[in-house]
């Protein structure tokens, strides 16, 4: 046993010495391989080190994932450099990239993938958002019988305000300026119909157009007030069968495609947007046909008649303003407006004028502002909301509307945005909004009154939005502004409906987000 003990130490004591051999071999190998003194400057020369092609840095800031000492050398290097200090030319190992960026000072602090994937998620739910508010426009568009071709821009619609400073898009129209001058003017005239949100005020500033039955009726009362021979004459002319026949032939009309409603307030009924191109032929001939008719009763019917003619001219011109055919569109609200500067003295249609001619300059406002006009757009609505609250004429024969004030609005406030005066659109805004939900329309037309109190906040907070983004404009608290938007923006997006909002609402919110990650 003792033997095998001595045996034992011997073959341990053999051991280590072939590992304290084997220890020291590299160093060895290493100390022939390094160069000498004298030679450094020409092997500094002739072949650049590893430290001079790593990229530079700012002083003061350490790379992410690397230890602190001499730039080039890898984790490897760096743990044997602090452990052999006498091996200071040790071989450099291959570089270990890290995952993270290779500039990490350019981000602000706090800002990580994280955030950026997030706002880089509501970019794109917001462009999915507004690519199938664009297909199912355009599905509507296959559905009455027109052209469209898949993915068209013609047929993108989205917030009525275009172009004011560069941060806010086009959306009254749909098209953008560099895609309207690119395509021809034809495409974009048939193009498809506008958006939802056009669509809701066009039901709503057409929401009070009196039916046929009630204009004869406010026509009969007017003329009976009248104490003279030419009204009793007129009276009993409107009372005539070639009147009645005529008015007979109106109203089966309205009731055919539904044009006001008949029954109660709050009935289902088509607003001029609803009206498609073959009910439009229709009632354009009906027009004709009942205009020569009267041309060949006399005169007197046929101003008699006239104020009965001029709804369904307004229909015709805000059925084809929506399918976008302004030129057509004119030109109707042309023949109204000369029937109501060009009526005789003492007629009914004299004294319901002031009246017509405010609705015919807020067709021509809106269209104004479709056709890229905003300054001769914001002039006519300025002018129609002042005839609005003249109130001249008639009482019963049209009653101006509080949805008719907010169009006024809307179309100023949308005029001044694409003129660039951010600053004047949320006054506007502000008291335009009080018009759009009264509790008697809110009682009758929830729906509608809620589609244009959206459309009205979503173009405020879009102006505030770009408003706080203009580095031209002072802010007295950046950070309190923001917060206070992006909570407002937030708030409409949980609560939007009308996809044209929630695209729009989207975009502000990934802009407010991007805008706080910025350095």
């Amino acid at each position: 046993s003792a033997e095998a003990d001595s045996a034992q130490a011997r073959k341990g004591t053999l051991g280590l010495a072939s590992v304290a051999a084997a220890d020291k071999r590299p160093h060895a190998e290493e100390g022939s391989r390094r160069p000498a003194e004298g030679d450094g400057a020409a092997a500094a020369v002739g072949s650049p080190s590893l430290a001079a092609m790593q990229p530079r840095r700012p002083s003061g800031a350490a790379p992410v994932g690397r230890p602190v000492g001499r730039p080039g050398l890898s984790v490897a290097a760096g743990r044997r450099d602090a452990t052999n200090h006498n091996h200071l030319n040790c071989e450099l190992l291959p570089e270990v990239r890290s995952p993270q960026p290779e500039q990490p000072w350019m981000r602000r602090p706090g800002v990580d993938d994280a955030s950026l994937h997030k706002a880089a998620c509501r970019i794109q739910q917001a462009w999915r958002a507004f690519r199938n508010h664009t297909f199912l426009l355009q599905a509507r568009t296959q559905l009455i019988g027109g052209v469209a071709a898949v993915g068209s821009t013609s047929h993108m619609n989205s917030h009525p305000i275009s172009k004011p400073c560069g941060h806010v898009e086009s959306i009254a129209t749909g098209i953008s300026q560099s895609q309207r001058s690119s395509q021809p003017a034809s495409s974009v005239e048939a193009g498809a119909r506008l958006g939802p949100a056009e669509a809701a005020w066009a039901e709503a500033v057409a929401y009070r157009q009196p039916s046929v039955d009630q204009v004869i009726r406010a026509h009969g009362r007017w003329l009976g007030q009248c104490d003279n021979e030419e009204a009793e004459a007129q009276l009993n002319a409107l009372s005539g069968d070639d009147a009645m026949q005529i008015v007979q032939e109106m109203t089966q009309l309205e009731r055919k495609y539904q044009l006001r409603m008949q029954t109660r307030e709050g009935a289902p009924w088509r607003p001029p947007c609803a009206v498609g191109d073959v009910a439009c032929s229709e009632i354009e001939g009906a027009l004709r046909a009942w205009q020569e008719r009267l041309r060949c009763s006399g005169i007197s019917l046929e101003t008699i008649m006239r104020p009965c003619m001029c709804l369904f001219e307004f229909i015709v011109a805000a059925s084809l303003m929506h399918r976008r055919q302004r030129a057509a569109a004119c030109q109707r609200l042309e023949v109204v407006e000369a029937a109501a500067t060009g009526a005789p003295l003492g007629s009914y249609m004299s004294a319901i004028a002031s009246q017509v001619q405010a609705r015919i300059l807020l067709q021509r406002a809106r269209m104004a502002l479709l056709g890229d006009d905003p300054k001769n757009a914001r002039a006519l609505s300025q002018n129609a909301l002042a005839l609005f609250q003249n109130r001249q004429g008639p009482r019963d024969f049209w009653p101006p509307h509080c949805w008719e004030f907010a169009a006024c609005h809307r179309t100023e406030a949308l005029a001044l945005a694409r003129l660039g005066h951010l600053r004047k659109v949320v006054p506007v805004i502000s008291e335009m909004q009080p018009l759009l939900s009264p509790a008697p329309m809110s009682a009758t037309q929830p729906q509608l009154s809620a589609s244009l109190l959206e459309d009205a906040r979503a173009i405020r907070l879009e102006c505030e939005v770009a408003i706080h983004m203009d580095p031209k404009i002072d802010k007295w608290n950046a950070v309190v502004e923001l917060r206070n938007i992006q909570r407002d923006v937030e708030g409409l997006l949980a609560s939007a409906c009308q996809p044209a909002s929630q695209a729009c609402m989207l975009v502000a919110s990934a802009k407010l987000s991007l805008l706080q990650e910025l350095p």
